[in-house]
């Protein structure tokens, strides 16, 4: 009975979240070769932002191996324009309970619950290939970002100190957040 109970909630759960995709007339897809150039445009307009994200500065050969490498990479559009990426990355070995996640928005389009669809799907993509938790760097700086996580449920761990390095911004400090997807013992 509470299996049932629990697929029809998690049915429920889906349905909506397809309406609520429809209504913003946003799509989340996977990415596909054909939208290379898209990405790139994507990334250059990232490159303007104040906030840096793991996008900026792509290039052909890095966007290819979005799509080659085995991992999840989901792009927004809104009537055929591409304002969002996301990609969630699984571990090796030891760690392939684990997964990393990485959203990015154009800013034109942040505050419209795009960021929050990406990263529903990304974590659904986690789930079917059995990622257990789910892991964020966060710029210390970020604070929507941070607050965006946490308001889907992941939690502050600890702060990795001079993690990233950039010309821009010198030795940048990242929080990490986690989010338990499922255990499997």
């Amino acid at each position: 009975m509470a299996n049932s109970s629990i697929q029809i909630f998690l049915e429920t759960v889906r349905i909506l979240k397809i309406e609520m995709t429809m209504s913003k007339n946003i799509n989340i897809e996977l990415l596909v070769p054909d939208q290379i150039d898209n990405v790139l445009s994507l990334s250059q307009r990232l490159n303007i932002d104040s906030i840096p994200c793991s996008y900026w500065g792509l290039d052909s050969d890095r966007v290819s191996e979005l799509i080659d490498r085995p991992n999840r990479t989901r792009v927004a559009l809104k009537k055929n324009v591409l304002v969002g990426i996301g990609t969630v990355s699984q571990g090796n070995l030891y760690q392939r309970h684990l997964a990393e996640i990485s959203v990015a928005v154009c800013p034109n389009y942040r505050q419209q619950g795009i960021a929050k669809m990406l990263i529903s799907a990304l974590e659904d993509d986690a789930k079917a290939i059995g990622v257990e938790m789910i892991k964020a760097l966060i710029w210390t700086e970020n604070l929507p970002s941070k607050q965006l996580f946490e308001s889907l449920g992941y939690e502050h761990r600890t702060t990795l100190y001079a993690e990233f390095k950039s010309q821009d911004f010198g030795e940048m400090d990242s929080c990490v957040y986690y989010k338990r997807l499922a255990y499997r013992g």
